[in-house]
């Protein structure tokens, strides 16, 4: 260890005393809430659903949207409950809004889409439908209906 030297973190004294005065006194600091969590990784422009990454312009996504909704869902949350409500809109509701819809190519109707490419996204309906109907993954195994689902436009 030669040429090497050790680094120690050193704390001034207004940071010292900053750590240890509520220890100290007994003063217990308030853990961050739920909310904190919940917003800490919100959508920024307010969608109700949430983005793959918690930083700073980081629009949400289906996929994201999804798995969040799954985890509420498994953990006996509910996904449309007020604390999950941003600017009037739920979860679910952000989650819609990538699905395509009828002003799209018919082959895609029903399908969710991607931010950044408005066609039927491979992996999205995979945790998008389930989410939608409250479901968590993995699914159970169901028989498949024998016809195929249209969407009326």
């Amino acid at each position: 260890m030669s040429g090497h030297r050790s680094h120690h973190l050193r704390l001034t004294r207004h940071q010292q005393h900053q750590s240890r005065g509520a220890g100290a006194r007994g003063i217990r600091q308030p853990a961050p809430s739920h909310r904190d969590a919940h917003d800490a990784g919100r959508d920024p422009v307010g969608s109700g659903g949430f983005p793959f990454l918690a930083a700073p312009g980081q629009g949400s996504d289906p996929n994201s949207t999804a798995v969040v909704i799954q985890a509420l869902v498994a953990t006996g949350s509910r996904p449309a409950a007020e604390r999950w409500v941003e600017h009037g809109a739920t979860p679910y509701a952000a989650l819609a809004t990538y699905q395509i819809g009828c002003g799209d190519a018919a082959a895609d109707r029903g399908a969710y889409y991607f931010p950044g490419s408005r066609t039927a996204n491979v992996i999205a309906p995979i945790q998008a439908v389930p989410a939608q109907v409250g479901a968590t993954l993995p699914v159970a195994h169901r028989a498949l209906a024998s016809t195929t689902p249209t969407q009326t436009c």
